[in-house]
């Protein structure tokens, strides 16, 4: 039995509604939605290997990549602004991660989902599996969560037991 998630406000389904127009939107930037079309062909998996093997754009090597560019380049920034949001949106859709105690957890995830990103592109050809990509996000997905609690910080007001 699925369980549905409660709105109680305008903002709550605003909310909710963003979140989904923001994960479509990485999964198309990723070509995740070309990754059927790949493993539909026979030898996907050996194609896959193959660029393993010759290291055909694929980069296992930390900060190999991110030395080549300059540090407001667009292939930086984009890296690391792509998980930013999904940092924000998890402690907005998820009460329980919503203090700051939680941040590994939540980078934690946004490690994962990064993780998962790369296993896709290195099992399509579309673009490049690089390990920096997945600091970028995750360090990304980290920031995001910071600036939540920040926000969190200046809007909530302060309590008796606060001051």
């Amino acid at each position: 039995m699925a369980t549905r998630r409660k709105q109680n406000n305008f903002l709550q389904v605003a909310t909710q509604a963003s979140f989904f127009i923001y994960v479509f939107a990485v999964l198309q930037l990723t070509g995740y939605f070309i990754l059927f079309k790949e493993i539909s062909s026979h030898d996907w998996w050996d194609k896959m290997n193959h660029r393993i093997e010759t290291h055909d754009h694929v980069n296992f090597e930390p900060f190999k990549t991110v030395g080549i560019y300059q540090t407001f380049s667009k292939q930086i920034l984009g890296n690391f602004i792509m998980l930013l949001p999904l940092g924000i949106y998890l402690p907005l859709l998820y009460r329980g991660l919503r203090r700051a105690y939680n941040f590994f957890i939540v980078l934690l995830i946004c490690f994962l989902v990064s993780v998962g990103i790369e296993l896709l592109q290195l099992a399509t050809s579309y673009r490049s599996t690089d390990i920096d990509d997945v600091i970028l996000n995750t360090m990304g997905g980290g920031a995001g969560f910071l600036i939540y609690q920040l926000i969190k910080t200046i809007i909530t007001p302060k309590t008796v037991n606060d001051q």
